[in-house]
This record gives C-alpha cells, structure tokens and sequence, in this order.
C-alpha cells in the first residue's frame, strides 16, 4: 500500500462495540480497514459489512480484508443512505456499528487536494462520482457563498476577510492546488492556520451525514451491546475519538 495507516482506540471499539454474542459488525466507515480486520480477528464468528464512499479505500480494504473471504461484504457509499444500502444487500438488522469520521491517512497521503502541500489539482471529492470540486467552490462561488461555508462549515470566525481573499486572489489566476489555497488563507490570516477551512467543511459535512444515518426508523431492527446489556433500537454506545470516553446516544440526538 504504500502508506502506513494505524487506526485510533483500536481497544476501545473492540471492547465495547463488538462482542463473541453479535453476529454483524457495520463498518460505516471502512477506510483502509484497519478498525474491521482488528474486529474480525479478535471475534471470529463475527460478519462485517464495510462502507465507504471512496472508491480507492475500498480498493485497499478489499486488499486489506482478503483474508477474511466469506466473512466481509464490502459496499461503495454514503453512510447517510446506511439503511438503503444495508437493505440493498439483503441486511435487515446488525448487532453493532461503528463511525470513524474524518479523512484516512490513504487520502490525506493521495493527491486529491486534502493535504497543505498538496500541488495536485484541487479535487477534495471523497466520491469521485459527484461532480462538484473544491476547485469549482473556490473559483466559481460569489463571496457570500463562500463566506457562509467557511463560516458555517468551516467555524472560522474570519470567513469574510477569508471569502474576501479568496475572491481577489482568483481574479489574478484560479486557485488550483490546495497549497495555493492554503496559502491564500494564510495571507488572509496573516499567519498559517492549522487546519484549512474547507478541509474542515469536508469533516463537518460527514457529521451531519452521521445525524441523517442515526435515525432508521420503526422498521429497523438495531441491536447493540452496552456494558453487556442489550440497548435495542433506541441507543447505543458512541466512542468519541478525541478522548475515547464512551456515551450513550439516543436516535434523535449525536453526543
């Protein structure tokens, strides 16, 4: 593969979502498959279904999962549409789910324009099937657009001198690369910020796709282990990955 990848709380989310009692394990987001082959390893009568929207991190995590034949189902896309994919391939319920959201070291280490110093073309899809880019956002959106985005997505309380920035920088040439674009923000920061704004829309994004998967409705049948008890359908364990604390989630409501 190339680039060496070392998924987070590899402990926590063996302990606490998976169990030698569950049958299915739902990988939302696959990735590289470093969190699934752990899991299948560690619980061998366990099944996973893996998800991701990447195309090129399904190509590793079938690489990576090989290994593991009849016993992995890997589907390409967006985990808000969780349950239409599941049911798609004949999955009515699992006993467990786990979502690791943000980008992968594959895509960070890729030429998609998710890194700083990437001097690649400003892609930043997660889907390559979708047909807007980040270059698209960046040349082509008024100011007011972009400065909801930075703000609303990005939490960046200086959107407008950002969105300011990026609108007069464009006009001398596009803003192809995603160190071009970093640069600009850093103009307009008058500093190096530590994370891109449109980087983070990226990840904010996938948190709101997280919030649409999290409802499935009368019909779904979700089991879930929490400290050995069953929770049904109305809340199950959520590792959160900056402190890896565990909490209880209700349908309606992300921790």
């Amino acid at each position: 593969m190339g680039v060496a990848h070392i998924p987070v709380l590899l402990d926590e989310v063996a302990d606490n979502l998976a169990s030698v009692t569950g049958n299915l394990f739902v990988d939302a987001t696959v990735g590289g498959g470093g969190h699934s082959s752990f899991i299948l390893e560690r619980y061998p009568g366990l099944n996973l279904v893996g998800l991701d929207v990447d195309e090129d991190n399904l190509k590793i995590a079938e690489e990576w999962l090989r290994d593991f034949g009849g016993r992995v189902t890997l589907i390409r896309g967006n985990f808000r549409n969780l349950k239409e994919l599941l049911k798609g391939a004949g999955i009515n319920s699992f006993d467990s789910i786990l979502f690791d959201l943000g980008l992968s070291t594959f895509q960070i280490s890729g030429t998609r324009g998710f890194s700083f110093n990437d001097d690649s073309f400003l892609d930043m899809r997660m889907d390559s099937r979708e047909p807007l880019t980040a270059y698209d956002v960046v040349n082509k959106y008024n100011y007011e657009a972009l400065k909801r985005i930075i703000l609303e997505f990005g939490e960046e309380y200086r959107a407008a001198r950002i969105a300011r920035v990026i609108t007069e920088e464009r006009k001398r040439k596009p803003i192809a690369t995603a160190k071009e674009l970093a640069n600009v923000v850093g103009m307009a920061k008058r500093r190096t910020g530590r994370v891109n704004p449109l980087r983070k829309h990226s990840r904010q994004s996938e948190s709101r796709s997280t919030e649409s998967s999290t409802v499935f409705g009368p019909d779904w049948q979700m089991q879930s282990t929490w400290r050995g008890r069953q929770a049904g359908s109305a809340s199950y364990p959520f590792i959160r990955w900056r402190t890896g604390s565990l909490r209880r989630c209700s349908e309606r409501h992300l921790c």
